[in-house]
């Protein structure tokens, strides 16, 4: 028979690698079984897994503060601190922030990723665990692949896999719930209205909202409902004249008139006051007062007492288009009463004398 004989033997390789393994006999020929322990490290490797590493931790630093700087440094321009620019923040204010905290998330989602991803190279070289007992003559050899380990090693990466899909649950959740939102304000802008009514919704406590949410809803002539919205700012002395002539309108085709009016002398006395302080104060401007003053005073037209003669209506509106030449409103008013006197026939005009004047007896008595 073959002389069969089983060693350990132990030699020096290249790249700072020593290779120990058993080997059989058979013949005097040499033949090495397994080759596992590894006895040294490499220092150039490590060099060049230390730079990538500070590469690396730069790279992260640099993108880090550009997303900051996306987030924060938008609303600067918006803030009113480093320039005057008005009260006024819309929807385009935060595209840049937003775009800073998407690249942010995706950021941090990515380096998640990479973090939980096994290491293929540190299980491969952890899968098979050489513990050596060298004597003298060494001999006796033995390769262990402990249980424990590899039932530690299925827990984390089964743990791994679980944070994993959770992180992109939940990404794929937010992407729709974006989506979503991304649609409600496509068909807020289909419409001013309808833009209008989704801000209120949001923000009750904004002046502009109301007044804009009013006004949008007198034109569609809900009338009721521009009440409502408008009440708490109609007032001269809430946000100016100019509130004031939208809400006396409103009250105007709701047949509130007497109410209407008592809000309409309040406003001129209001305008007075700015015109006496138009040296202190920038805002009260000339023409946007005389603007105030004349829908002001197209709003009382319309809310005279019933009764009044038709003449006393169009001298009203007469002066509002003296007061501001540049209303566009004023005149399309004072011409339309205008066309109404001149196509009255002279029988039109006796009956609506004679109504005038049942309606002003009617308004003494009540």
């Amino acid at each position: 028979m073959n002389e069969f004989m089983v060693s350990w033997h132990c030699g020096p390789l290249q790249r700072g690698y020593s290779v120990c393994g058993l080997y059989h006999h058979r013949n005097q020929h040499h033949r090495p079984l397994v080759a596992v322990e590894k006895t040294k490290k490499n220092k150039k490797k490590e060099l060049k897994n230390k730079n990538e590493n500070e590469y690396d931790a730069e790279r992260n630093r640099v993108l880090v503060t550009s997303y900051l700087g996306f987030t924060v440094t938008p609303f600067f321009l918006s803030s009113n601190l480093v320039v005057v620019i008005g009260l006024m923040k819309a929807d385009r204010v935060m595209y840049f922030p937003m775009l800073g905290l998407c690249m942010l998330q995706g950021y941090c989602v990515s380096q998640f990723w990479s973090s939980s991803s096994p290491n293929e190279k540190e299980e491969e070289e952890s899968t098979t665990i050489a513990n050596t007992n060298n004597n003298n003559n060494n001999h006796h050899a033995m390769t262990t692949t402990t249980n424990n380990s590899n039932d530690g090693k299925t827990t984390t990466t089964t743990t791994l896999l679980l944070l994993r899909s959770l992180v992109y649950g939940l990404v794929m959740i937010q992407m729709l719930w974006y989506t979503s939102k991304t649609h409600e304000r496509n068909v807020a802008w289909s419409h001013s209205l309808n833009l209008w009514l989704s801000a209120y919704a949001i923000n009750q406590r904004s002046h502009h909202t109301r007044y804009n949410c009013g006004y949008e809803l007198s034109i569609k002539k809900r009338y009721a409902e521009a009440e409502y919205v408008m009440r708490p700012i109609g007032h001269p002395r809430v946000d100016g004249p100019s509130n004031t002539f939208v809400y006396a309108m409103v009250l105007y085709n709701l047949h509130q008139c007497d109410v209407a009016n008592v809000l309409i002398d309040e406003a001129f006395a209001v305008l007075d006051e700015q015109r006496e302080d138009m040296n202190n104060n920038p805002r009260n401007q000339k023409h946007m007062l005389d603007r105030a003053q004349s829908n002001l005073q197209v709003a009382q037209a319309h809310c005279l007492p019933p009764g009044t003669d038709i003449r006393e209506r169009g001298k009203i509106l007469y002066d509002a288009v003296q007061t501001d030449p540049t209303n566009e409103y004023a005149i399309q008013q004072a011409q339309s009463l205008l066309q109404q006197i001149q196509n009255m026939t002279p029988e039109q005009q006796r009956l609506l004398d004679q109504q005038q004047q049942q309606q002003q007896q009617q308004y003494r008595l009540q």
